[in-house]
């Protein structure tokens, strides 16, 4: 069933975090079709530029140091929080100083004012790989992140945080705990994982046919403005992702495809892995060393994720658009023209990514 999102008939002051995120950047222009009034909390200069390039109206502020005066005098309706540090490594006070206290500081900003609705951007990593594998649903169990999983320890956090607040201010919430986005704009997994699959050195984890739950971000924004608009939506705890079953192998050989290089043969042991992330864990406590594979890793990559969407579905009446075939290409065309952009002047580089997208046009 299609969930297309109505326009909105009247002007709504609606205020976005992590704007030049992968989520961000596709939930604005979403906004502003609406008629929504987009305001986006960004850090720099450069980001408010790219905000108004879209229609929407930057307001300079860092969550590490929000002060409420930055928000006070905007009269916000709807919040999409979606800033957050998401990575699968560095020091726990990292992952609190943005996850945790940028929250906490926000919703302090923000309740004070005539908030209708806050609607948080959560992540299934707040469930543990054991309760990934016996099929994860809101409804039916609460999360148990791994301790070694910062990331998502601490959206566990900001979760509790989100509802804590908003029920003592009688303001409406709702959190979306969206499985593995991916889609045009995805600038960490291009960073980390291409190229690896590049230098032929990534490696699928045990035999590939664990599931990933991964969801197109046009399906996954979306999701967010039905959960800031929908009555059924308050108070509720919804587990988004596509209904396409994904597996590791599947999904690391359409990357591959779709920026042009050949799909990974390679493979580790889980246990093998593990042993290895955990000694990586070990050395990350050294100054300066950040390794790549680490326990947060390996268990998203090799947990068996399968998430129960029915009730974002049955309630709200969300459906994923997006094959999963059709996002990757998106994704890819949109990696291969970034690297046009940047390597243009590098000669070699720029005329293989070039060759590449021609290819590409041609074939379809």
């Amino acid at each position: 069933m299609d969930t297309p999102v109505a326009k909105s008939k009247r002007v709504v002051s609606v205020l976005v975090t992590g704007a030049t995120g992968l989520l961000g950047r596709t939930l604005i222009p979403k906004l502003v079709e609406r008629n929504d009034r987009v305001l986006a909390l960004v850090r720099r200069s450069s980001d408010a530029r790219w905000v108004q390039s879209l229609g929407g109206t930057p307001i300079l502020g860092d969550l590490s140091r929000l002060s409420r005066d930055v928000l006070c005098d905007q009269p916000i309706k709807v919040v999409y929080h979606a800033a957050a540090r998401v990575d699968t490594s560095g020091p726990w006070r990292d992952f609190v100083a943005t996850n945790i206290d940028g929250t906490r500081r926000l919703l302090d900003s923000v309740l004070s004012g005539a908030l209708d609705r806050f609607v948080y951007i959560s992540s299934a990593g707040v469930y543990g790989p054991k309760q990934m594998q016996r099929g994860i649903c809101a409804d039916r169990m609460s999360p148990r992140p791994a301790p070694y999983n910062y990331y998502g320890r601490s959206k566990l956090a900001a979760e509790n945080l989100v509802r804590s607040h908003c029920d003592a201010a009688g303001v409406a919430w709702s959190i979306l705990r969206f499985g593995f986005i991916y889609g045009p704009g995805n600038r960490a997994l291009h960073t980390h994982v291409v190229p690896l699959l590049q230098m032929g050195r990534y490696a699928v984890l045990g035999d590939g046919s664990n599931r990933m739950a991964t969801l197109y971000v046009d399906d996954a924004a979306d999701a967010a403005i039905l959960a800031a608009t929908h009555a059924a939506a308050s108070g509720r705890v919804y587990d988004v992702a596509g209904d396409e079953v994904v597996t590791q192998q599947a999904f690391l050989s359409a990357m591959a495809e779709a920026v042009g290089w050949p799909a990974p043969t390679k493979r580790i042991p889980v246990k093998t892995a593990w042993i290895l992330a955990c000694l990586a864990d070990a050395l990350s406590r050294l100054p300066g060393v950040r390794p790549r594979v680490t326990r947060a890793v390996v268990a998203l990559m090799s947990a068996d994720h399968a998430l129960d969407t029915q009730a974002i579905g049955r309630e709200l009446g969300w459906s994923a658009r997006t094959t999963f075939a059709e996002g990757m290409r998106r994704a890819g065309d949109w990696y291969l023209r970034e690297r046009l952009d940047v390597d243009s002047q590098e000669g070699s580089a720029g005329d293989i990514a070039d060759r590449q997208l021609a290819a590409r046009q041609v074939a379809e």
